[in-house]
């Protein structure tokens, strides 16, 4: 090809065209002496060309540098991955295909990877990168020449998504608002003294509900999902060593940019070891979405029996429709001796531990997912172990709004 050499680079001389005002024609005048190579079709990509490329006779020279990396025995694929709008979509991971070389098969800015295969014939899907964003179903794509064209859209998720554990979600540019409903972790349950005392049950993780969260400056969601508490380890015989109390349930967190909402953790049940002296007064359970029920007691002719954990109140996203979000007290726990015995009590709906009685690892009394409450428990009279229930993990619902198409 030959550039174009001037004596009057880019000079033009404009004509009226008579009867039309403010409008003219216009032509060169720069007084070449070189006219140049034409661009045009016939000197970028000539249809001879495209056949022997396998290209139709539209096809333009990128296609053309594309079927050369393609290479012989291979067929391309151009795939386009969407959003519903239309947008393209970035930092997606197409599937079915593998990398030209020096590529990568993660969509850009323009939503498009080029790929081949040594197949006519593949099965072509997509990962998405983002929380509020389906992949559509792989698709059978069949090859209509040396490059072929394959549209994915990816799907706006607008059912109710439940997280269980910590991590940083990315979020699309469609999300316009988000649902939050996060729930702390339970509260451990609290041990207790052989013959004599059940130890408190755990309180259940409270909830914090925050509707149509704005999105606008949020490109990610990040998660910390509040621990259950730990069971308290207790002993009939005095080994510090060895016991110990139980925890509060951690607080759960929900960061979107500068805005955090926090769910706190259910508090423990209080444990009774040795030492204690009148007057005598049973384990209190812990304070929470629920709060955990009172430990049995039996000294000295004080005597009371183990109580339930309370349940827990607060709907996902504050829909009766969907249920509970999660808590519930652990129940208290009981004890046996030589004439008297108090079972351990119920927890609390829907995830607080039952309290145990002369337990060792009794997972009954451990808190469910999300946020119940751990049971309490005494500790056998053979100088083994009691331990109180865990607190059940907490967690968080979330549900995007989109605008309407």
């Amino acid at each position: 090809m030959q550039d174009r050499v001037s004596l009057y680079p880019g000079r033009v001389k404009l004509e009226p065209v008579a009867g039309q005002a403010n409008l003219y024609d216009l032509t060169r005048a720069d007084q070449p002496t070189q006219e140049g190579t034409p661009l045009n079709k016939a000197s970028l990509l000539k249809d001879y060309t495209c056949g022997l490329l396998g290209l139709s006779s539209a096809a333009v020279p990128d296609d053309a540098l594309l079927a050369l990396l393609i290479g012989v025995g291979y067929y391309g694929y151009r795939v386009k991955v969407q959003y519903t709008d239309g947008t393209p979509a970035e930092g997606v991971t197409v599937s079915g295909i593998s990398a030209l070389p020096s590529s990568s098969l993660v969509t850009g800015a323009d939503g498009i990877v080029v790929g081949r295969s040594s197949s006519a014939s593949v099965s072509i899907g997509c990962t998405s990168p983002y929380i509020d964003q389906k992949a559509p179903a792989s698709q059978s794509v069949a090859s209509t020449g040396t490059i072929t064209d394959v549209p994915l859209t990816l799907e706006n998720v607008t059912d109710m998504l439940t997280i269980a554990s910590s991590k940083t979600l990315k979020i699309s540019p469609l999300a316009k608002t988000v649902d939050v409903t996060a729930v702390g972790g339970g509260g451990g349950g609290g041990g207790g003294i052989s013959n004599s005392y059940g130890g408190g049950g755990g309180g259940g993780g409270y909830i914090t509900t925050e509707l149509a969260v704005d999105l606008l400056k949020t490109t990610q969601i990040s998660i910390l999902v509040g621990a259950g508490g730990v069971g308290a380890i207790t002993d009939s015989s005095p080994r510090p060593d060895n016991w110990h109390e139980a925890s509060d349930g951690g607080n759960t967190t929900v960061q979107l940019s500068s805005k955090i909402i926090t769910a706190s953790g259910g508090k423990k049940g209080e444990s009774k070891l040795i030492g204690d002296s009148a007057p005598y007064v049973a384990a209190k359970g812990g304070a929470g979405n629920g709060s955990g029920g009172g430990g049995s007691l039996n000294v000295n002719e004080s005597v009371a029996f183990a109580s339930g954990g309370e349940n827990a109140s607060g709907y996902i996203f504050n829909d009766t429709s969907l249920g509970i979000a999660g808590g519930g007290g652990g129940g208290g726990g009981g004890y046996i001796n030589s004439s008297h015995s108090s079972i351990g009590a119920n927890g609390g709906a829907p995830n607080g531990g039952t309290g145990t009685c002369q337990s060792t690892t009794n997972t009954n009394s451990n808190g469910k997912s999300f946020g119940g409450g751990g049971g309490g428990t005494d500790c056998k009279l053979d100088s083994a172990y009691g331990f109180g229930g865990a607190g059940g993990a907490g967690g968080v619902y979330l549900r995007f709004h989109f605008d309407a198409a």
